[in-house]
């Protein structure tokens, strides 16, 4: 088996440029922990280790908002990387394909899970739809503006009547589309990830700029976590949740 040709797709799909930018690998690794520390969390909400549901909380909602936001934006750079790389299209369709399949793959052992509340609409769902939505302009900085501005809009004013219709579903402009355990629709998020795209050289100049010359402690292993963030999110989430569930199973069958 060809291991290093699966482990360029895992690069591939995440849009890193062949040379590290050891920033935006730590960038990418502390979301990854405060991503890890949110699951947690609801995790011991929902097997009643605390007694609180942190989905229902408006605190815990900002601080997933602040978290998908980051990913969001982090991708959008990560876009601009792969829209200005050799072998574009071959890059585009490794990565769309793998982050297809590992959307397939969330879905399916979300529905084993917890059939009642579906994952249609995740991270990895919107990820791989907003890639084939924003490579067609990822290269014209005007155009990503003009969509983001006009995607930011619309979600401002998403309560406007016409757009109370299923077929919006996709986009949150529908209030029944809420009806999963994992919702990343693209308005406002597709906004989000264009603005990545625009402000991407930017944001790689400075990363280039202020790379650390030595090695500070502990970001080897935070970069580390950045480098596979995609194969860390699909782990560790059914990870958690089976833990977790197990020792809550250990402490009732204790108890009884």
């Amino acid at each position: 088996m060809d291991y290093h040709f699966f482990a360029r797709l895992i690069i591939i799909s995440m849009g890193i440029m062949s040379e590290r930018l050891i920033l935006l690998d730590v960038w990418r690794g502390c979301i990854i922990l405060a991503m890890i520390f949110y699951h947690l969390m609801w995790n011991l909400g929902y097997f009643n280790f605390v007694d609180f549901r942190i989905n229902r909380l408006e605190g815990w909602l900002i601080f997933k908002n602040i978290i998908i936001t980051n990913f969001v934006f982090i991708a959008g750079i990560s876009t601009h990387i792969l829209a200005n790389s050799p072998f574009f299209y071959k890059k585009v369709f490794y990565r769309v394909g793998l982050l297809f399949l590992a959307a397939a793959l969330v879905t399916v052992f979300g529905y084993i899970g917890r059939p009642s509340s579906p994952i249609y609409m995740g991270i990895l769902h919107f990820f791989a739809l907003a890639t084939l939505l924003v490579i067609p302009v990822a290269r014209h900085r005007l155009s990503c503006i003009l969509l983001a501005m006009t995607i930011f809009t619309v979600s401002y004013i998403r309560e406007y009547p016409n757009f109370n219709g299923t077929d919006f579903c996709f986009t949150s402009l529908e209030e029944s589309c809420h009806k999963t355990s994992d919702f990343v629709p693209l308005f406002p998020w597709l906004g989000v990830l264009l603005m990545g795209v625009v402000l991407a050289p930017l944001f790689l100049n400075c990363f280039k700029r202020f790379a650390p010359k030595q090695k500070i402690a502990g970001i080897p292993l935070v970069s580390w976590l950045g480098r596979h963030s995609l194969s860390i999110y699909l782990i560790h989430a059914p990870l958690l949740f089976v833990a977790i569930g197990q020792l809550n199973k250990l402490i009732e069958e204790f108890v009884a």
